[in-house]
């Protein structure tokens, strides 16, 4: 029964079943029997041998160990204790199709936090693979090199667990690929999560860090070849209502940085480190693309956000680009409904501003037709005197020929560089105020530069309707007590030698009523002052008044019309009529008429009247009529107004009986009387006489 070969020596209590040392491909087989050992079993081979439990045609199980042992089981080869390269424990499943190469059982609910299913421990090993999964076919589907499945697990702190608490420049988990064809649909890590609900803090994947330093917690590195690819892609296709990135919590955050895109290299072109898409076309009124809200109330002299720039060329720090076809829209809409005292847009800290623009607003294009540039709206009703939809502030006290504000046009045609437009209701306001109420030498309205205007308009003030009733086109109004004779409060100055026919001033009138297109009203306090000052000092061949108006034979101006009208109020004292007729009182004059007195024996008054039309005798001319006689008297005229000083008077008789006595009479005056001498020897009869008087 024994051929070389020991089947059941019994020695110190162990079974050893083996082949000779002298045995040469000695085989031991044992069929459905089991070899039982009541203290232990060693199977040993000679050094060099293989020891092989199962075969090709086994297909049972092979158990080693049982369900009821408690004790420790090694399996051990001197291959893995030894310095060599071969494999310490091979495990062949070259036919397998469904099974599982290598099974290893846990205890289950027993297993304490001590416990450890497997464990592969490399000593003090500094270079080498702990565990290495290797496959030379080509994975499609399902196919995965490592599975870890914990789908009991609720609160487990790692299904995967990489600790590296010694890693100094070493890496804790590498995913490497060397694939140039990587497609689409392939990953190098992905995780996957296919439920639909969790809890509203539901966190997938996290990388946390206790770094107090410049640790970087996520570092995403990309190729420098890298062409249309992206360094990191957030895909939220199907995203409704939910974040595709929420960067929050940052409630300890003073000097940190939520996020920062920094481009340290000057290489850029036509790149961009931040470029918001979006492609909608039923986004409301509340959607936004990007939206910076501060929900803190206070702040030290905050700014939350900011564009800032280095550049010292034509850089553009900030463009917003509107779609062509933009229609009712905004390019850029600042919204200040609930702002009251603070200021929406505030362009300043232009310290060093010297050749540059604070604002420029510019359409180089030429299809403008209705559109504006710059359009100020306002809807207030309560607006104060202090209230500006506008306000153009210069504080600096000194400039060299300083224009503050300018509005200029190339136009040549018809164009209005400049409107001011009221309401048509407005009553007591101003549709223009210029208040330089703390003006001395300066001037408040400087239309000048005109060097090149021939048919033009230095000023045109026009109301085209036919409505305005006490209205003034043009008011001047000047309250200064300490005006000299240097002083004007309008003047008309051409300084120009020459011209054709020219005329510098017109006022024209299309009435055909009583108009009056020029008055010139007095205070009824001036003294020394003059309501007309004509002064033509320099003046040889002109004339300081012409009034060029037409014949009487022209069938235009009647003896009612006058060239010149002078008036108390109430009565034409004087005027020139129709072909130079100076005409003397058309009425009676209000300040009081002339009296007729006589004195001489026989001699009687008859009147003063005989003037013209309904009109009687005047300081200035008229007829006189009385009684004479042989004897010597006197015929006298008591002005109704005092001259200055007595005026020079012409009398001329006015019938037969006066021209006889014309060579017994002569004339003296006096500031308040004209009296009329009869010498003795005069004709006793009823005499009418003319007068003249001039101061």
């Amino acid at each position: 029964m024994f051929k070389k070969i020991s089947l059941g020596l019994l020695v110190f209590g162990f079974l050893f079943v083996g082949v000779g040392v002298n045995s040469v491909s000695a085989t031991l087989t044992l069929g459905a029997a089991t070899a039982v050992s009541t203290a232990g079993l060693a199977i040993t081979g000679a050094v060099g041998s293989d020891i092989t439990v199962g075969s090709t045609a086994t297909t049972g199980a092979i158990t080693i160990g049982g369900a009821v042992h408690t004790g420790s089981t090694t399996i051990q080869s001197v291959n893995v204790t030894g310095v060599t390269t071969a494999s310490g424990a091979v495990i062949s499943d070259a036919a397998l199709t469904a099974g599982t190469g290598l099974y290893v059982l846990g205890s289950g609910a027993t297993m304490t936090a001590a416990g450890i299913v497997e464990n592969i421990d490399m000593g003090a090993a500094t270079v080498g693979t702990g565990l290495n999964i290797v496959s030379t076919g080509e994975m499609v589907t399902t196919g995965n090199l490592l599975t870890l499945t914990g789908n009991s697990a609720t609160t487990a702190v790692g299904l995967l667990r990489v600790n590296g608490n010694a890693l100094t420049t070493g890496i804790g988990e590498v995913i490497a690929s060397s694939s140039d064809l990587v497609t689409g649909a392939g990953r190098l890590f992905k995780v996957s999560h296919t439920g639909t609900l969790g809890a509203t803090d539901a966190v997938l994947s996290e990388f946390a860090s206790a770094a107090t330093d410049e640790t970087t917690v996520l570092r995403v590195t990309a190729s420098g070849a890298l062409a249309l690819g992206n360094a990191l892609d957030i895909s939220a296709a199907a995203l409704t209502t939910g974040t595709a990135l929420d960067i929050g919590g940052m409630a300890a955050l003073t000097t940190g940085n939520g996020i920062v895109v920094a481009a340290s290299g000057i290489t850029r072109t036509d790149g961009m480190l931040i470029s918001l898409a979006d492609a909608s076309t039923v986004a409301t009124a509340t959607g936004r693309m990007l939206k910076v809200n501060h929900t803190g109330i206070t702040g030290v002299s905050t700014i939350l956000s900011e564009f800032a720039s280095a550049a010292t060329d034509e850089t553009t720090v900030l463009r917003v680009t509107a779609s062509a076809a933009l229609a009712l829209g905004n390019v850029v809409d600042i919204s200040a409904d609930a702002l009251t005292t603070g200021t929406a847009l505030d362009i300043g800290g232009m310290a060093a501003l010297t050749t540059g623009n604070g604002i420029v607003v510019a359409a180089s294009g030429t299809t403008r037709t209705d559109g504006m540039l710059i359009s100020l709206a306002d809807a207030s009703t309560a607006a104060t005197a202090t209230g500006k939809m506008l306000y153009v502030n210069h504080t600096g006290i000194t400039g060299v020929s300083t224009i503050l504000s300018e509005f200029a046009s190339a136009a040549t045609d018809e164009t209005t560089v400049l409107r001011v437009t009221a309401s048509g209701a407005l009553a007591l306001g101003n549709a223009l105020d210029i208040s330089a109420a703390a003006l001395t030498t300066g001037t408040a309205l400087d239309i000048g530069g005109m060097a090149a205007l021939t048919t033009g308009n230095g000023i045109v003030v026009a109301a085209s309707g036919i409505t305005r009733t006490d209205g003034m086109l043009i008011s001047l109004a000047d309250a200064s007590t300490v005006a000299t004779a240097t002083g004007r409060m309008l003047k008309v100055n051409h300084t120009g030698v020459t011209g054709t026919s020219t005329i510098l001033s017109e006022f024209l009138s299309a009435a055909t009523d009583e108009t009056e297109i020029v008055k010139i009203t007095a205070s009824g306090a001036l003294a020394l002052g003059k309501a007309l000052n004509i002064s033509v000092a320099a003046m040889t061949t002109g004339a300081g008044i012409l009034i060029t108006g037409p014949a009487t034979t022209a069938g235009t101006l009647t003896n009612t019309g006058a060239f010149i009208r002078i008036s108390d109020g109430t009565t034409n004292l004087f005027q020139v009529g129709p072909n130079g007729h100076i005409i003397s009182a058309a009425a009676d004059a209000a300040n009081g008429e002339p009296l007729l007195t006589v004195t001489g024996t026989s001699y009687v008054a008859t009147s003063e009247t005989a003037g013209n039309a309904a009109g009687v005798a005047t300081d200035t001319r008229g007829q006189i009529a009385f009684t004479a006689s042989t004897g010597v008297g006197t015929a006298i005229v008591t002005f109704g107004t005092a001259y200055a000083t007595a005026p020079v008077c012409t009398v001329s008789p006015a019938n037969a009986a006066a021209q006889v006595n014309s060579i017994k009479a002569f004339v003296t005056t006096s500031a308040t009387a004209m009296t009329l001498n009869y010498i003795a020897g005069a004709t006793a009869s009823a005499d009418i006489w003319n007068y003249i008087c001039i101061e």
